[in-house]
């Protein structure tokens, strides 16, 4: 996992996402501009090619289990914010499967607006709160392969 980790570093550099380690999962927080708009699920052409970098280097470390979940920022009603987190992270699954992380160990899930990382009474804010966070982990006993460089 900490080779992993470090891959997972480079790639994002400059990319606005964030990589930390939660109880030896890694947790990657994908927000800001370009990730997802205001009350749209859909994918920019920027965001879609840092997944599919994402998900070859994934599909290099054997079979991490991928868990996809999606936030919304607080506006709007609660029932429409967690279908639409609930989408974001469906379609940020099927770019990663599509990409070769492995389809059967990936999970998708929606929060809505619940757990925000920033303020949602700015713009700024609401924009951070509108992302994706993966967690990649392995089932207890399970070893990922070893990273392969590109």
């Amino acid at each position: 996992m900490d080779a992993l980790e470090r891959e997972l570093r480079k790639l994002l550099t400059d990319s606005g996402s964030s990589v930390e380690r939660v109880r030896g999962d890694i947790v990657l927080r994908m927000a800001g501009p370009g990730v997802f708009e205001p009350d749209q699920a859909d994918i920019g052409p920027a965001f879609q090619e840092l997944l599919g970098a994402l998900a070859s280097l994934l599909s290099t470390v054997g079979s991490p289990l991928i868990e996809v979940t999606g936030f919304t920022d607080a506006t709007g009603p609660m029932i429409v914010n967690l279908a639409l987190s609930l989408e974001r992270a469906e379609r940020v699954a099927q770019v990663l499967a599509t990409h070769g992380a492995p389809k059967q160990r990936i999970v998708a899930k929606g929060l809505g607006p619940l757990h925000p990382i920033a303020d949602n009474d700015t713009p700024e804010g609401r924009q951070l709160n509108r992302r994706v966070e993966l967690t990649i982990g392995r089932l207890p006993g399970e070893k990922l392969a070893a990273v392969t460089a590109h």
